[in-house]
């Protein structure tokens, strides 16, 4: 299935915002967060008739499979999820792994969205966004997939230290 032609999108990317709790003051300026944000949308979703899967991998210096930092699937419970087992001390707060879920009958679309909030050194040099949706659930070859992916974000390493 051609997951262009049915409207199937993915994205995401690292992005520089004030936060309104924590945060790293940068001069005078109102405390700021890094964030890897993220959004799906899925065209044609019916509620009781499509099946979806995605997960957020991140990857570290020297990892080679990197870690699922966050997850959702049909009928899973969607909530955040905890640091991968492999990390000892995680460069965000798992708390904000939660993806919000919008979903529209009326104009049959499904959107999965989120920012995860990283702590001040980013820890991680790149990541990948995997999306596996069936428009129709009981057709197993019928299956959509993307994949977006960024490497070398290791210039951001250092962002907002002295």
């Amino acid at each position: 299935m051609n997951a262009a032609l049915l409207g199937l999108t993915a994205e995401a990317g690292m992005n520089v915002r004030a936060e309104k709790t924590g945060g790293i003051p940068i001069g005078d300026a109102v405390p700021a967060g890094m964030f890897l944000d993220y959004r799906l949308v899925l065209p044609g979703y019916v509620a009781d008739a499509s099946r979806y899967e995605w997960t957020l991998r991140a990857y570290r210096p020297g990892e080679t499979p990197g870690g699922i930092i966050a997850a959702g699937r049909t009928g899973g419970t969607n909530g955040p999820l905890p640091a991968p087992a492999a990390w000892r001390l995680p460069g965000y707060h798992p708390e904000t792994t939660a993806p919000v879920i919008r979903h529209d009958a009326e104009a049959q679309t499904l959107e999965i969205s989120g920012a995860i909030s990283f702590f001040g050194k980013l820890d991680i040099h790149a990541f990948e966004l995997a999306i596996s949706y069936w428009p129709d659930k009981s057709d197993e070859a019928g299956v959509a997939r993307v994949v977006v992916k960024e490497d070398k974000i290791g210039g951001l390493w250092e962002w907002g230290s002295a």
